[in-house]
Order: C-alpha cells, then structure tokens, then sequence
C-alpha cells in the first residue's frame, strides 16, 4: 500500500499519526490504507473518519493471516467531480469517497455507491418566535442569511408579532475546527454573529430575535430549539429521513465496482467499522451532532 500523498494546491490531506514502534508493535508486517476522498465541504463533517478502525488488526488477506497497522487518511477536494475522479483511478485501488449526491448512471459505469448518513439545514428559532409555526420559504432564508431582509416582522405574519418584543434578526452562523461551514448552499453570509454550532443552538431558545442556521444533526444532539418549517414542511426524524423537507442531504459512501483482492479486503475490513457499532457512534457523537443513519 502506499503512503499518504503529498498535499498539492486546493487539496487537504489528513492522516492517522502513526506512533513509533514499541516492542509489542514489531510482529506488524503490512501498512493498510482506506484513501477517503471527499469535498471540501465534508471536510468538518467527516474529517475524522479515517480514525475509526483499531491501531493494529489481523486480517485474512489472499490466503494468509496477516498483522497490520491502519494508516487511513482523508482527502479534501474543492469539488466533489474531482474527488470522484480520483476515485476512479486505476492506480489509486485503495481510494473510496464521500459523496452527498447520488452518482449518475455515468458515474456508476465504474463505481458503487452506499447510503452512509442522512443530514439536513435547518434554520432554528425560539419557540415565542412566530414563524416557528408558520414557517418560512427558502427564498426568505436566503434573504436573511444574505442581509436582504433584517427584520422578523417582514417575514411574520401581520400582527404575530409579540409586542414590545425585539424585531431585528440576529442572524448565527456555526463556526467549527477553524472554518465556516455551506449551509442553505451559503458559505458567505451577511451581517451574522459567528459561534459554535453547539453554543448557538443551545442559546437560540432564550433569544426570540436570533435565527440559527445549522445541521438537523446538531439539533437531535442538541435538542430544544424550534426547526422552523420550510416551503410548508417541518423539518423531523421522518421528514430528512425521507427526503420530503427540501434541504435535505444524503451522504454515500463510493467505492470502485473493480477493485484488486488485496485492496478489497482492507476496504471491507474497514466498512465493517464503518458500517456498524463503531461507525454509528462515529457519526452519532463526532462534532456533537448526532446524524441519521439509513
């Protein structure tokens, strides 16, 4: 197996660190990889899944019992086209990828898709706030986010609004590991306070003029506020699950429909962490969200 890549221009890299040798590590005879390529966008979602399998494990590999050591590693594209070019390449027989759309009938010539996890955006208010039960279009969310419209009862219905209650929209963006993340298809936004998605969405319930924009994940760990409906339907368990709220997102897990017996066997030892216990909890606690899993 090879190496981890040198990180080139608009292409992140991150690793499992490797520790020094101890006496009890010296019957380790392979290095297994998993090359994860995912988008940019991923990159604080999923960045460390490559850590998910043990240090070191025995696996049946062409016959014989074999010890290794994972050195699993993630890379970021900044387009999901390129990781999934990547993923295609004949000499790269260890890359899979991250996905948030299902591939095309192209796309599936060669490859093979898993659904992984199921996510949505999700704009939170608190419950004194009005459009918590009338809801709101995606056209208004983009008008907020944008600075376009700034005040609650220029969305509200006439006469909701709770008097003497302020009206100016205080907008709350997540702020995770460094970076701001693409929601509602935005990662610029307007006027916005800039927090951690886990202190917003704790303190939007208290704050009836703030509007918080975040992962359905972040609110299933973090329960309390009030998921505003959207076009009509409310974002729940069921709705994401199914698809029917519209900002929803599917993430698959793509591997190559031709793949070598030696690389093949890692992969799978490594989906049967992914996939089970291991993976759930993963992807149940990482970045204090607590996401769907199919």
């Amino acid at each position: 197996m090879r190496n981890v890549r040198t990180a080139v221009l608009g292409v992140t890299v991150a690793a499992l660190a490797l520790t020094m040798p101890s006496p009890a590590a010296a019957k380790v005879t392979e290095t297994w990889q998993v090359a994860i390529n995912m988008p940019e966008s991923f990159s604080i979602d999923a960045g460390g899944i490559f850590s998910i399998t043990p240090d070191r494990q025995k696996l049946k590999v062409n016959g014989r019992k074999r010890t290794g050591r994972w050195q699993n590693f993630t890379i970021s594209y900044p387009t999901l086209s390129q990781a999934l070019k990547q993923t295609r390449e004949k000499d790269q027989p260890q890359d899979v990828a991250l996905s948030d759309r299902a591939l095309t009938r192209k796309q599936s010539k060669k490859l093979s898709q898993r659904l992984l996890w199921i996510d949505a955006d999700v704009l939170l208010v608190s419950a004194d706030n009005p459009v918590c039960q009338t809801g709101v279009t995606s056209a208004q969310i983009q008008q907020m986010l944008s600075g376009g419209t700034r005040d609650w009862q220029q969305i509200a219905a006439p006469g909701t609004w709770p008097a003497g209650a302020p009206s100016d929209i205080r907008v709350y963006v997540p702020w995770r590991d460094g970076g701001s993340q693409l929601l509602f298809g935005m990662r610029a936004y307007g006027p916005a306070t800039v927090a951690r998605e886990a202190d917003a969405v704790s303190a939007v319930p208290r704050l009836i003029s703030a509007a918080v924009v975040a992962k359905y994940s972040a609110l299933r760990a973090n329960p309390g506020a009030c998921a505003v409906p959207v076009d009509g339907i409310s974002p729940n368990d069921a709705t994401v699950a199914s698809g029917a709220y519209p900002h929803t997102q599917r993430v698959y897990w793509v591997t190559k429909k031709k793949q070598p017996k030696y690389e093949r066997t890692v992969r799978r030892a490594y989906e049967k962490y992914l996939f089970g216990t291991v993976g759930d909890q993963f992807l149940g606690t990482v970045g204090q969200r607590d996401r769907l899993r199919p």
